[in-house]
């Protein structure tokens, strides 16, 4: 194991090797055993390890050994506050245990990073809330209150900033007392007092250890203490200590002067908000650079965090029940205060009030969840919505609205491509279509419905000619024709929904239109089919009512509308296999029903076979999205995912459900369990995730408490946003206006979502989508192991329905309208790159095949090119991070053909994104036509963990005017994808 021993880590051992000396008597102990900022107490405790070895390593693993006991006590000290060390009225013995693997879980996770090092917090934050415990239970014997003053001071001694804590401890106390003579002795209250006092006494020895160093009353030596006084102070952020390259440590600084109260809010999201995983970090974290940068999005983080903070204490403090809570939760909200007020942040300061509060969120949850009274039906539960013309005109609205705003580029080139048949090209579609559209990544159903569909638009002659002008070309009447057919096949499986709710219910109407207008109104249903136009709706036609008679165990039918399902991008096949296991155990059987449903399939692959176009490009897409097969086996999605469906149909062939009820609810969960494990799994488009949705509709009849369900989705419809407006900038995000039937009015676009969504937080977003996936499977499992039923609920309220619909559906509409209208001015401040929205932008080498290699440390890359004409103002790259945030500065420079430097700038690499454009702004070029330039790339003070790439094309693409790319002083095969802007 690596201990690291620096910093304050090496200032304990150092102290603990010189008292261990004193005691043994080699050295005074007045003198040994004494620092200014270290507590008596500490020099005492890191004095044990060196006193019982000599040995470093031995040592080290007897602090691991002490912290780890640590953290068993700390569970225990944790649950006596809130009060779940044993089961509790009001809450059922399921919610007790989850509440304890909860708190269990956070204890961990807050803990690890002060496991491996030798630092004062875990031995302090331990004994002290040993005290808190039984300060809580206050007043009672008096007993528990020389311990808890005792306990308390003993933790003081170790780390003095417990010493203030405990006069929040008392603060609490008496807040939350009721003080009722008839309850509370005014004597009892004195002797309980003065035992406190007793037992915490033993804190004085602090004082009177630097008084007779000092000559002062105070716990840390006032000179050596004055070196941290500005340190509190702006523009100190937060302390972050790293070990690579090598170790050393900064303080985060703003870059510019704000309010007290923002400096304030600032270092609570950074220490009450953000998570260390350790001490002494390997890298220092993206989050947190030795200098932030002070815009409206830092501001308004920290502002949500204290809004977030101060929403998430009012609830506690609401459905917080008895004293002891509200008493951890008034200790821990001043702890929190008094930390960020006082000294700068360092995560490990906020260990024990972040615990204690997250403990008492888990029981108050959980007491909320698993009460024992009977539960009151939730307004996202309420059951059943009334069709009343006012919500269905409301909805209509809502979708037709999406529909005509938002179009996605796919969709004209697949309607594009499947004009190719109403020509008569049946037999060599895709070699003619490589022509037009460049590829056809599909198998030719899909090509063929549309075609069908568009057939009386080429009756009429009102198909558009794209052989000539391009799929671009298309109308605004052969969109809305196109988009028509999204819409009928939406309903066809909204119908199929309500069909297999039907049975899934036992007949009973009311919970199977519950979970058809779920699917209905799902906002990341609606983005699929409405906001963005694609067409995996029209595979879950098939796929739905296929189900439909999986259900009712009619396997034939259900293998031949599989096979019309499967073809349409293979999505299909995931559900289909583990579906069949489930039903049919004999192997001929199996066989059988799996040549039906594949059948379609491999007919369409024997057409085409011998068309080089199709062999060319027909697995392009889904080779692209299970990953690179030079990516070593085990960190491959492919075996991931290749495991995850093994299990799953493992479970699947060996479970034998006892009844047809029983076969049918368990049925449900298969393809939620397989669509969640490829969509983990694998680089996933934003559409995708309908092909899941109506099974997750089906669950609300499975779960009790479909709330969490609800309220899941309408954050993973948030998550689903911020991913795609950061992974598809250009074209999953505002851009799809420009492309919408009022595309007229949305030409000019100034800023991205990207901009108003930092990238940094879209790993977390991913996390939760892919939680939420599998969210329906882990209900059911854990409401099967705790022995909670499904039950229907009956009602007619339709706020939560609603509330998840247009709050979802306006977690993408608002910010990409604000994107559409916003001037240019006020797109200026949230937007660097405004300025290319009114630049003519002219690719000079695109289609990039490789990176040119990590730019770090004295690796430099340049490209020469000639400029083919006047008014050049900008350049642009298209970036690689590596699917990462970098930190550090990139260096760019322009030089003519005599070497004279025309322009050179830095940009921050956490700003570029991931094979997107840079563009580097000019001074505008008159005269630029024919001229020479050369963009030189370099970063020298950026770690390799760190360094960003360019794309290059292929050696045999190699521009006109462009010379191959140079890296260092040698040429590599290929140039830098680039592109020229020039004023309009």
């Amino acid at each position: 194991m690596n201990f690291p021993s620096f910093g304050d880590a090496e200032t304990f051992r150092q102290i603990g090797d010189q008292c261990a000396l004193a005691l043994r008597g080699q050295e005074s102990l007045f003198k040994g055993c004494y620092n200014g900022i270290r507590s008596i107490g500490s020099a005492l405790y890191f004095a044990l390890p060196p006193l019982l070895s000599g040995d470093p390593v031995t040592q080290s693993y007897t602090i691991l050994a002490f912290n780890l006991f640590w953290l068993a006590l700390m569970y225990q000290a944790v649950l006596r506050i809130v009060e779940l060390r044993m089961p509790t009225a009001g809450m059922c013995n399921a919610g007790v245990g989850l509440a304890r693997i909860l708190v269990g879980a956070l204890t961990l996770l807050l803990a690890l990073p002060l496991l491996p090092v030798a630092l004062s917090d875990m031995p302090a934050a331990t004994l002290f809330a040993i005290g808190l415990g039984f300060m809580v239970r206050l007043p009672g014997r008096l007993i528990d209150a020389l311990l808890a003053g005792l306990f308390m001071a003993l933790g003081g001694l170790i780390k003095q900033n417990y010493l203030v804590f405990s006069a929040f401890a008392v603060l609490a106390l008496i807040v939350t007392m009721p003080w009722r003579p008839r309850i509370h002795s005014w004597s009892q209250l004195l002797r309980c007092a003065a035992m406190f006092a007793a037992g915490f006494s033993v804190s004085l020895t602090q004082v009177w250890w630097i008084w007779a160093h000092t000559g002062h009353v105070h716990v840390y030596d006032p000179a050596m203490n004055a070196v941290f006084a500005d340190v509190r102070n702006q523009p100190n952020v937060e302390l972050i200590a790293f070990s690579l390259p090598h170790t050393g440590a900064y303080i985060s600084q703003l870059d510019a002067p704000v309010s007290r109260a923002s400096h304030y809010a600032i270092k609570l999201w950074q220490g009450l908000f953000a998570y260390r995983h350790a001490v002494y970090l390997g890298e220092p974290p993206a989050d947190a650079p030795s200098t932030l940068h002070v815009d409206r999005w830092l501001l308004a983080c920290a502002w949500a965090s204290v809004a977030a903070f101060t929403g998430i204490c009012c609830l506690l403090a609401r459905y917080s029940r008895g004293r002891r809570e509200k008493a951890a939760l008034v200790f821990s909200v001043a702890a929190i205060i008094f930390t960020v007020a006082i000294i700068h942040v360092e995560n490990r300061y906020f260990f024990l009030p972040k615990l204690i509060l997250l403990a008492l969120a888990c029981a108050v949850v959980c007491r909320r969840i698993f009460s024992e009274r009977p539960m009151r039906t939730l307004p996202l539960a309420a059951g059943v919505p009334r069709l009343d013309p006012f919500n269905i005109i409301a909805y209509v609205a809502c979708v037709l609205i999406c529909a005509l705003l938002f179009q996605q580029p796919d969709l004209f080139h697949t309607t594009a491509s499947s004009y190719a048949y109403l020509t008569g090209h049946f037999v060599d579609f895709y070699d003619y279509n490589q022509g037009i559209v460049a590829r056809n990544d599909y198998l030719p159903i899909i090509y063929v419905i549309f075609a069908i569909w568009m057939l009386p638009w080429h009756i009429l002659g009102a198909a558009g000619d794209v052989g000539h002008l391009g799929m671009m070309s298309l109308s605004t009447g052969e969109i809305l024709w196109a988009k028509s057919l999204l819409a009928v096949a939406f309903a066809i499986v909204a119908a199929g929904v309500y069909r297999c709710a039907l049975l899934l219910a036992e007949g009973t109407r009311d919970a199977a239109r519950l979970a058809t207008v779920a699917f209905a109104t799902s906002p990341i249903a609606i983005f699929a089919v409405f906001i963005f136009g694609q067409y995996d709706v029209i595979a879950l036609c098939f796929a739905i009512w296929g189900f439909f008679f999986y259900l009712t165990r009619d396997l034939n039918r259900f293998a031949v509308l599989f096979a019309f399902a499967i073809p349409f991008k293979y999505f299909a096949l995931l559900a289909f296999i583990p579906l069949l296991l489930f039903a049919e155990k004999r192997p001929l059987a199996i066989i059988r029903l799996g040549a039906i449903g594949v059948s379609l399939t491999l007919l369409q692959f024997l057409l085409y076979a011998g068309s080089p176009a199709f062999r060319g490009s027909i697995f392009h897409l889904a080779g692209t999205k299970l990953g690179d097969a030079a990516v070593p086996l085990l960190h491959s999605p492919r075996l991931h995912l290749a495991l995850a469906m093994a299990l799953i149909c493992l479970v699947a062939y060996v479970r034998r459900p006892a009844s047809a009820a029983s076969f049918r609810r368990e049925a449900v969960l298969f393809p939620i369990a397989a669509y969640g494990c490829f969509l983990a799994s694998v680089d996933w488009h934003p559409q995708w995730l309908i092909i899941t949705m109506p099974f997750i509709a089906l669950s609300t009849i499975l779960v009790r408490r479909r709330s969490l369900l609800l309220i899941g989705e309408l954050f993973a419809m948030a998550g689903l946003v911020w991913v795609s407006a950061n992974q598809w900038v250009g074209n999953v995000d505002a851009t799809m206006l420009q492309l919408g039937v009022w595309r007229q009015h949305f030409q000019v676009q100034y800023m991205t979502m990207a901009d108003l969504m930092p990238l940094v937080a879209t790993s977390w977003w991913k996390l939760w989508l892919q939680i939420f996936l599998l969210l329906p499977v882990a209900l059911v499992v854990f409401e099967r192991l705790w022995r909670q039923p499904a039950h229907v609920v009956a009602g007619s309220s339709l706020a939560g329905l609603k509330s998840r619909m247009w709050l979802g559906v306006a977690f993408f509409v608002l910010p990409a309208l604000a994107c559409g209208l916003i001037s240019r001015d006020a797109a200026q401040r949230w937007n660097r790159n405004a300025w290319v929205q009114e630049a003519t932008v002219v690719p000079l080498a695109s289609e990039g095949e490789r990176p040119v290699g990590a730019i770090w440390g004295g690796e430099v890359v340049s490209q020469r090119f000639v400029v083919p004409r006047n008014g050049l103002i900008g350049v642009g790259l298209q970036f690689a991070t590596y699917a990462r945030i970098n930190l550090g500065e990139l260096q760019w420079s322009l030089t003519d053909s005599q070497g004279r430097t025309v322009a050179q700038g830095i940009e921050k690499q956490q700003l570029l994104r991931d094979n997107a454009f840079q563009d580097f702004r000019l001074s505008r070029m008159d005269n630029s036509a024919g001229q020479s330039y050369t963009l030189t790339l370099s970063a020298p003070q950026v770690l390799p963990a760190h360094a960003v790439t360019v794309w290059m094309t292929s050696a045999s693409a190699l521009p006109s005017g462009m010379s191959p790319a140079q890296a260092g002083d040698k040429p590599v095969s290929g140039a830098l994808v680039m592109r020229l802007l020039y004023a309009r």
